[in-house]
């Protein structure tokens, strides 16, 4: 029942016609990814793969700085706009630098031809960045004159599968001042979680002491985040939603209409921007991982549900099959994204022309989705699971997703209309309440309910159960737009932090593979383990660790080719 996941990513890139809109790169960046994710965002919240002729941007650049270079031509185009007489007397007046700006420059010449000095001194810096100008002048003439250019062609097409450039994008630490820079914190630390929760898990089967680990999991304070790390989906959840409104509502302008037509092509992006990684786990990756165990804890024969079941992870439906019948059972989770997905404009039409009536709409369907888990518990089939019929089901798990849809408008409105908005002694009050309550309310669903009587027949357990996956949201949304705010203080530092974007982007195909990453670790042991702190804690470790090495291997393979030539397709 910890079966759960990263998401997602990402990502509407490229969602409709670049004439209509180009909303996609955004969410394929930051999935986010995802799309995202995703990646959350590989590079920033905006397309920063700009792609000239057939350049890219890094062809472009040169390994000489050019900052200096530019204010020099710029000296040089202000000497060109001065108005000379025939008497080469000056007739506008020029304003004349004060002694402490001429002292600040590198020559220290107290006058202009300080300045000039400076040019000729950097010459040679100067010519190659004439040079580069006029490249990209000339590159941006020329696609002006081709359009195919930029398209889909052999030696594009080679590009894509260039590991090199994907492996730069991926590890690019590259910041922008439009990027929600802690979201990528937020999303890295929840798959680490994940993983966390599966490695414990994933190992009882293959414990010579499981009585010992079952009883040290639920009896102790201290394990209390494990026994609750199902939390950890409720994270993506919200980062799904909140992205998908934040970039709709970002590119509104550039949407032409909001017709049938648009949706088609919004939901089809999304669902080919996931599938090449997809099938390769589903039809390649799952199935044959069964030949690479050996020893005496692997199975006696392949007994994967992939070779039955495949066609409903590629419709997306696997999660309305039990989970002994599913392939990829941790699969569950894109599942129920893609159908959030598919339902996120009944609110983000409200959301554009009638915020009020969207705020009432997503407040309804959350009520809904706490109405329906009572009702599924008191009338639950005789025999079924808990994971059957209150962890992977949409009408259970979407609640997180409408908070970020509702947060993904408040982004909105920080980056636009309070964007100006000043700190104050008052505001800064009110932050602090605001994280005192978020800090309390996410304890308090992690470590409250250690020995509590949360029968799910009770009162008490109905409560939550219903409740407790919002709860979690809702303090994890003050959170981020906390940070987004300016008032995350270290917290949002922490979450910021460069080295933690490439390891958001990988996390879609981290959170694909690490089931059997895990599972490989343990299978292929020649003695069962003999459960200890110690002994999993090293297990998680080595587990995190591998399943990212090999998530860039497989991004590398199965996910950054066919994105980069999703682009070439304009999709």
């Amino acid at each position: 029942e910890f079966n759960k996941s990263d998401i997602g990513e990402d990502e509407i890139d490229g969602i409709i016609d670049t004439d209509i809109m180009d909303i996609g790169c955004e969410y394929d960046k930051l999935d986010i990814g995802e799309d995202e994710i995703d990646g959350i965002f590989p590079e920033d919240i905006t397309d920063g793969e700009a792609t000239i002729l057939n350049l890219e941007i890094d062809d472009l650049q040169d390994d000489v700085p050019c900052s200096e270079d530019k204010r020099s031509i710029e000296i040089v185009e202000e000497f060109d706009n001065i108005q000379v007489s025939d008497d080469n007397v000056v007739e506008e007046e020029r304003e004349v630098p004060s002694p402490d700006e001429i002292t600040a420059k590198k020559s220290g010449w107290p006058s202009r031809l300080g300045e000039m000095v400076e040019i000729f001194a950097n010459e040679e810096n100067l010519e190659k960045c004439i040079e580069k100008k006029s490249l990209e002048e000339n590159a941006e003439l020329e696609i002006i004159k081709n359009p195919k250019t930029k398209g889909l062609n052999l030696e594009n097409c080679i590009k894509a599968f260039s590991a090199i450039r994907n492996l730069k994008k991926i590890c690019s630490i590259a910041d922008s001042n439009e990027e929600l820079s802690c979201l990528h914190g937020i999303r890295f630390l929840s798959m680490t979680w994940v993983i966390l929760g599966h490695t414990f898990y994933f190992s009882m089967p293959y414990l010579d002491n499981p009585a010992w680990a079952l009883n040290k999991i639920q009896n102790s304070k201290s394990m209390e985040a494990i026994e609750q790390g199902t939390f950890s989906v409720d994270s993506f959840f919200f980062l799904s939603g909140l992205l998908v409104s934040y970039i709709f509502l970002t590119k509104k302008k550039k949407i032409k209409s909001l017709n049938f037509i648009f949706w088609v092509k919004f939901i089809f992006h999304r669902f080919v921007r996931l599938l090449p990684p997809y099938l390769a786990l589903i039809l390649l990756v799952e199935p044959l991982t069964y030949y690479a165990c050996e020893g005496p804890l692997c199975k006696a024969e392949n007994d994967s549900n992939c070779y039955t079941h495949w066609w409903t992870n590629l419709l997306n439906i696997n999660n309305f099959w039990k989970e002994t019948d599913m392939c990829a059972p941790w699969t569950w989770y894109l599942a129920n994204d893609f159908q959030f997905f598919c339902l996120s404009p009944i609110f983000l039409i409200p959301l554009v022309y009638m915020q009020p009536v969207a705020w009432v709409l997503l407040l309804c369907t959350a009520v809904g989705s706490w109405i329906s888990i009572v009702y599924k518990i008191d009338h639950r089939a005789p025999g079924s699971t808990d994971f059957d019929v209150l962890y992977d089901k949409p009408w259970i798990r979407i609640s997180p997703y409408l908070i970020g849809l509702g947060a993904g408008c408040l982004v909105y409105q920080l980056k636009t209309k309070y964007s100006n908005l000043k700190k104050s002694a008052r505001t800064w009050m009110i932050a602090s309440v605001g994280w005192i309550l978020a800090i309390a309310l996410s304890i308090s669903v992690v470590y409250g309910v250690y020995h509590a009587d949360l029968h799910l027949t009770g009162a008490l357990g109905k409560l939550n159960t219903s409740l407790s996956r919002s709860a979690w949201t809702m303090g994890v949304a003050w959170m981020t737009l906390a940070c987004i705010a300016g008032y995350g203080g270290p917290i949002n530092w922490v979450l910021s932090l460069p080295p933690l974007r490439p390891l958001s982007r990988l996390t879609y195909a981290a959170y694909l593979i690490h089931p059997l990453i895990i599972l490989f670790n343990y299978r292929n042991l020649e003695v069962a383990i003999h459960a200890s702190i110690a002994t999993i804690s090293w297990f998680y470790v080595a587990n995190l660790g591998i399943a990212y090495g090999a998530a860039l291997v497989y991004s590398l393979i199965f996910e950054a080719p066919y994105m980069n030539l999703q682009k070439l397709l304009g999709m």
